[in-house]
């Protein structure tokens, strides 16, 4: 099924015309199709502002002429008493209320998507906020003296959507200059993140080929495998040459040249 089927089972569904097990497959696509969720809650808002409606009674011709005999007769009767006006309930047609609810539902929906672009607005606002300060804490953590922090804090950047520039400056700095091997190891997790960015895969290969903690080795090796980074090709070969290179590196270094190559 396609969304435009999902839009006719939306109907079905407030129409109250829908049986369960269409039902949860109607709820199962809304759980994954922004697209649809949007419109059912539309759908939902309007049906909700019927609720609100007077009382239509939609009746024929000769409902209609009835009810006028009968308020007539009641007006006569009033004005005998000294009444000069009378409220009338208006009896409208079946397609004179269709039209009055198409008019209503066509207003709603352009109230309802103009208090959805607003409400995305000041969800996208806040976003950006809450994005700012969790890039200031991680700049923070970064900075800490307890290793743990400085752990903590590339996790965070691991999860974050959007990076600053200074954070990716600051977990580069990390990954190249701490002294704890597990801060470095963290920093590298997540920046690998962030590899479709041009300056972190560029600068990963320059912090690989200057690397010499044999535990960082394998780890940039399986990443350059995994990015299929054909220029750190050299720096494997280097590892492969150099005696004093550790022989599970050498290992992994020959595996990936075995890949890339």
């Amino acid at each position: 099924m396609n969304c435009k089927d999902y839009s006719e089972l939306m109907i079905e569904c407030f129409a109250g015309d829908i049986n369960n097990n269409v039902l949860k497959k109607l709820m199962g696509h809304l759980d994954v199709c922004s697209d649809c969720r949007n419109e059912y809650q539309q759908l939902e808002e309007i049906n909700k502002s019927f609720d609100l409606l007077p009382d239509l009674k939609l009746g024929s011709i000769s409902d209609i002429y009835q009810n006028h005999d009968s308020v007539q007769e009641l007006t006569e009767k009033r004005q005998r008493r000294g009444f000069k006006h009378i409220s009338r309930k208006i009896l409208i047609p079946a397609g004179v209320a269709a039209s009055i609810i198409l008019f209503l539902a066509g207003f709603l929906a352009g109230r309802i998507q103009k208090e959805n672009n607003l409400k995305y607005q000041e969800i996208a606002a806040l976003r950006s906020e809450v994005n700012e300060t969790k890039n200031l804490m991680i700049l923070s953590l970064l900075k800490q003296q307890s290793a743990s922090k400085r752990i903590q804090a590339a996790s965070y950047a691991e999860k974050l959507e959007d990076l600053q520039p200074e954070v990716m400056d600051a977990l580069l700095q990390s990954l190249n200059t701490d002294q704890s091997t597990n801060v470095r190891l963290a920093s590298l997790e997540a920046l690998s993140k962030y590899t479709d960015n041009p300056f972190i895969r560029t600068e990963l290969v320059k912090a690989f080929d200057q690397e010499s903690d044999p535990v960082i080795q394998v780890n940039m090796i399986n990443l350059m495998v995994l990015l299929n980074e054909k220029s750190s090709a050299q720096i494997l070969q280097r590892l492969l040459d150099d005696d004093n290179t550790e022989l599970i590196v050498k290992d992994q270094a020959r595996k990936g040249l075995k890949t890339l190559l």
